[in-house]
This record gives structure tokens, sequence and C-alpha cells, in this order.
């Protein structure tokens, strides 16, 4: 609700996505906060968050640092994230069994984070 009780200039802003509230704050760091369940088979689901207003890519490596998956790559608001990996490459294949690396990234950070497949 908006009310107004004096004639004034106002903004007013309203988030489409609904993905932040006064009672929330803002994530003061940006990466991944938990992959799980980690082993996964088939899926894994991946929670981070995003400290400034910037263009956000997620990809997925093999155990030999090859990029294999493009999870996201798009424009993202501060704030907190979920997304998910269902084992399966850019070209649809599912990975066998072994360790593969998420990462996350904007123009300003990085991070990497662990998991395992398990078949």
């Amino acid at each position: 609700n908006f009310y107004v009780n004096q004639l004034q200039s106002y903004i007013v802003v309203y988030d489409v996505n609904n993905q932040y509230s006064e009672s929330e704050e803002l994530p003061s760091s940006f990466g991944i906060t938990a992959c799980y369940p980690n082993p996964f088979n088939p899926v894994t689901h991946i929670d981070y968050s995003v400290d400034i207003d910037s263009k956000v890519s997620i990809f997925v490596y093999n155990i030999n640092g090859r990029k294999i998956k493009t999870i996201e790559s798009e424009f993202k608001t501060a704030g907190l994230y979920k997304t998910s990996w269902d084992g399966r490459n850019n070209n649809g294949l599912m990975m066998s069994s072994g360790v593969y690396f998420i990462e996350i990234e904007n123009s300003f950070s990085k991070d990497v984070s662990k998991v395992t497949l398990l078949k």
C-alpha cells in the first residue's frame, strides 16, 4: 500500500519478481551459499547471493576444467536466488558420475563450489 499525506514528488518502486521486502536485508556478499543435495542424483539445487545489480553467470566445469554447462547468464538485481543443475551438459547429454565445479561470476567477483554427481 502507498499513502500520500503531502503534495510532493514521490517515486514508487514495484518489484514484479517480489524479490525484496522491507523486512529483508540485501546480501552483503556475492557467491554460492549452498549446493544440495551433495552428492546428488539427479538434481542439485544451488542457492546464491548477489550483492550488487549485475550480469551474473553460472557455469559447470568438469574435473579437467572444461566448461560443460551454462546454467544462467543474465542481469540480476541484488538479492537471494535459487537455481539447479540436472547433471546434463549444454548438449543435453547426462554427464558421468564424478566431481564437478559450479562457478558463479559477475564483473567484480567469482565463487566456486564443488559438487559430486552419483549414478
